[in-house]
């Protein structure tokens, strides 16, 4: 009997990547860019349910990031580790040696440094 093809999350290493390279992107700018533009959005974003300027899911988490107390710069905190956790879980289960998976993450966190608009 074959192999199977799929890898397994590994979850502790995906969240261990997602937390090192949150930290890497948040720490220098933390809270996050706070001009003009991202303060308004933050504010529209804070009515989107019944503005729809914004998704949903988004005005959600800003909901969720006020009440706790952390704002906008929880908000960028909690999304920058969501994205790398999300990709790092993905990448987990599509190769199976953790060596290519960590190849895949290095990638992933490199193509953030060099496009990163």
């Amino acid at each position: 009997m074959s192999p199977p093809l799929a890898g397994e999350p590994r979850w502790l290493l995906s969240g261990l990547y997602a937390a090192l390279i949150t930290a890497a992107i948040c720490i220098p700018a933390w809270p996050g860019m706070m001009s003009y533009d991202s303060l308004f959005a933050f504010n529209e974003a804070k009515t989107g349910v019944t503005t729809a300027l914004w998704p949903p899911m988004h005005a959600y988490l800003f909901f969720v990031s006020q009440r706790l107390g952390a704002g906008a710069g929880g908000l960028f905190l909690f999304q920058t580790f969501l994205l790398f956790f999300s990709a790092a879980v993905a990448l987990n289960l599509l190769v199976r040696s953790t060596r290519w998976a960590l190849v895949g993450m290095a990638a992933f966190a490199l193509a953030f440094a060099t496009y990163p608009n």
